[in-house]
């Protein structure tokens, strides 16, 4: 009967919080794992791990790390999974462990793309146009079935008329041509197109004659 060897013996075994668990070796080596790991590995102090089995908890620590790494990213702010994905590849980890983190991300719902295009445009709506709004969200790695559908019943006019509000309370509503071509080209810097600006600035009822 062959006896496996014996690599490694556990010194202890400390939670460090309610999701991640601390494995000290006895040469030293510290290994932050899931908590599940513990029960999965039936793991304690004076434990004795074959090579095999050291090596299995090194690849759970190294997945620990890169999720730890990820939710400090995502903790205080929603991201895109593209941006997350870039994040974790400039941290160095590897690309397989990075697509298995962000899997568990996306199955547990801290990553949601759909739900970050919505919150994305509905926070900008009233400030930018549809067109541009895509281009950041295409920029955020957001693909275009997803912008479709988030995008699909986006009133244009009715965006740009609530800026074309807040930018005449700001500014002298004489009827100088300077002001007028100045309010169509504030709303194509927005996105806008030239032809939607134009209709909009002419709907100004204070305007005692069409912007042209």
């Amino acid at each position: 009967m062959r006896i496996e060897e014996i690599e490694s013996m556990v010194v202890s075994v400390r939670s460090e919080d309610s999701d991640l668990v601390s494995i000290l070796l006895d040469d030293g080596t510290a290994l932050t794992v899931a908590v599940h790991i513990v029960s999965d590995y039936h793991l304690y102090s004076g434990k004795r791990l074959s090579a095999e089995d050291r090596a299995r908890l090194q690849e759970h620590a190294a997945f620990s790390q890169i999720w730890k790494s990820a939710l400090r990213y995502l903790r205080y702010q929603m991201r895109t999974v593209f941006q997350t994905q870039r994040y974790l590849q400039e941290k160095g980890y590897p690309e397989e462990q990075i697509q298995q983190v962000l899997k568990v991300l996306q199955d547990r719902k801290f990553l949601d793309d759909r739900r970050y295009a919505s919150m994305y445009a509905e926070q900008h709506q009233s400030q930018q146009s549809r067109a541009y709004i895509m281009m950041k969200l295409k920029q955020r790695g957001i693909q275009s079935g997803v912008l479709d559908t988030v995008c699909s019943d986006w009133d244009e006019e009715a965006a740009a008329k609530l800026l074309v509000e807040k930018y005449l309370r700001k500014k002298s509503k004489d009827n100088s041509q300077d002001l007028k071509r100045k309010l169509i080209q504030y709303l194509q810097r927005k996105g806008f197109s030239y032809d939607i600006a134009k209709r909009v600035a002419f709907l100004d009822n204070d305007w005692d004659e069409p912007i042209i």
